[in-house]
């Protein structure tokens, strides 16, 4: 009597705790941390890097008044490219790894712009690591027209909000160099 007792408790205890833990999950699901969870998974990386605005803050940045655009020189892209020494299928590239965009510049203008898995001009896209390039460039560009006077000097310097807080002694060359920096004066903004 006192087995049986026993089993039946523990049979309700698991149930119970699988319920529970199907309503967590559930629940989870319905959050932004979801989209964090499974951000490169197979079947969710396409969704998930169309709606990065709802898995990582974010906050739009305004155009300034003069906006350069790109000249239009469309030319076609060759099928194949060649890597570790043998020929490879562009299109199969592209597909293989869920390329959502792709964008050719050469020489100042869009030579090729190809949009897939639903994407087109307006999406907005996740930059990821370019964006440390073009911030490398833009700064270089400002020591060489003289806006920063060096890539040393405390980012408060240029950035007054930062001024006096913690993140100031995270010099420009550091932001250069380094995403860790970015996301500190990111968090301190």
């Amino acid at each position: 009597m006192l087995a049986r007792r026993l089993t039946r408790i523990a049979l309700w205890t698991l149930a119970t705790l699988a319920v529970l833990i199907l309503a967590a999950f559930l629940w989870l699901r319905q959050t932004p941390a979801w989209a964090g969870i499974t951000l490169f998974w197979e079947g969710y990386r396409v969704e998930n890097f169309h709606a990065m605005d709802r898995v990582f803050p974010d906050r739009p940045v305004p155009r300034g008044e003069s906006v350069w655009a790109f000249d239009r020189a469309p030319a076609p892209l060759p099928g194949t490219y060649v890597f570790d020494g043998a020929a490879r299928d562009l299109a199969a590239f592209l597909d293989r790894t869920e390329t959502t965009g792709l964008l050719v510049v050469h020489e100042g203008a869009i030579t090729h712009a190809e949009y897939r898995q639903g994407a087109d001009e307006t999406s907005p896209f996740t930059s990821w690591s370019m964006a440390k390039s073009v911030l490398s460039a833009l700064i270089g560009i400002a020591v060489e027209e003289g806006h920063i006077a060096s890539i040393r000097d405390p980012i408060g310097a240029y950035v007054p909000a930062l001024a006096g807080s913690e993140p100031r002694r995270v010099c420009r060359r550091l932001i250069c160099l380094s995403y860790a920096a970015m996301s500190d004066v990111s968090r301190a903004a």
